[in-house]
């Protein structure tokens, strides 16, 4: 089959097979040999206990981190305000993410504002 460059639709779709294909060879990599955690691409996170992983991304910061990618540049307030949370709470939970690597605060003015740094998490369930 020849695809045309100018197809978008298959272009998309030869793109997306390919790093559907690269993430799932670089998972196995590092399920089979966890040395290799190191070569793990800047947007994933590999935890090797799922009890950690248990109590790191909990219901309230699966939330938060939902918000930070659906309501992009938004401080810490404003994110506060948008899931009806303390924002002491959004802090300290952001807070977390960001020792974990998950986030990254960046300063904008007097705000901080958060960004999703890792969007694939692999868990070893054994």
């Amino acid at each position: 089959m020849i695809y045309r460059k100018t197809d978008k639709h298959v272009t998309h779709e030869v793109t997306y097979m390919t790093l559907y294909d690269d993430f799932f060879d670089t998972v196995e990599s590092v399920l089979r040999d966890p040395s290799k955690f190191d070569d793990l691409p800047d947007n994933m996170i590999f935890v090797q206990d799922y009890e950690i992983l248990r109590k790191i991304l909990t219901e309230k910061r699966l939330e938060l981190i939902r918000a930070i990618k659906v309501n992009p540049n938004k401080n810490i307030d404003a994110l506060a305000e948008i899931l009806h949370r303390k924002r002491e709470a959004v802090s300290r939970d952001l807070g977390i993410l960001k020792e974990m690597g998950i986030i990254e605060l960046k300063r904008k003015g007097k705000s901080r504002i958060p960004f999703v740094q890792k969007h694939y998490i692999i868990v070893t369930l054994a």
